[in-house]
Formats: structure tokens, C-alpha cells, sequence
């Protein structure tokens, strides 16, 4: 399966956890959501220039996650 569409199928399926896991560090929901969207713009742009296959996409996702959530501190 590409990629990009492996990302897509993470965030329908995760969507839920993810908001969870980044609202837990953030101050609003709303706050939680943009990180979300921004993370999956990114990933999904970083994604077509990905020239080595991704193990884990869930723990690539999470770290982008992570760390934007730090740049929003």
C-alpha cells in the first residue's frame, strides 16, 4: 500500500487517540485539532519525498505529533 495512503488510513482509524493523546498536553480542544491537521499536512508532504520504506507509521506520526506539540510551547 503507498504510503499517503497508509497516513490516511492512520488518521481515519486513530483519529480519536491522537486528539486525545495531544489534547492531554495542549489547552484546548480546538488547539489539539490544529496541531492534528497541521501534523497531517506535513506528513503527507514529507511522505512523497520518503525514499526508504517506514516501519512503523503510527510511531512516525506520533513523533511529528510530539514534536509539534513542543514548537506549540
Amino acid at each position: 500500500m503507498e504510503l499517503s495512503l497508509q497516513i490516511e488510513e492512520l488518521f481515519r482509524r486513530d483519529r480519536n487517540k491522537l486528539i486525545g493523546f495531544i489534547r492531554e498536553r495542549v489547552r484546548s480542544r480546538e488547539e489539539a485539532e490544529d496541531i492534528l491537521q497541521d501534523v497531517f499536512a506535513n506528513v503527507l508532504q514529507a511522505a512523497s519525498e520518503v525514499t526508504q520504506p517506514i516501519e512503523n507509521i503510527g510511531a512516525w506520526v506520533f513523533t511529528a505529533i510530539r514534536n509539534r506539540i513542543i514548537d506549540s510551547y
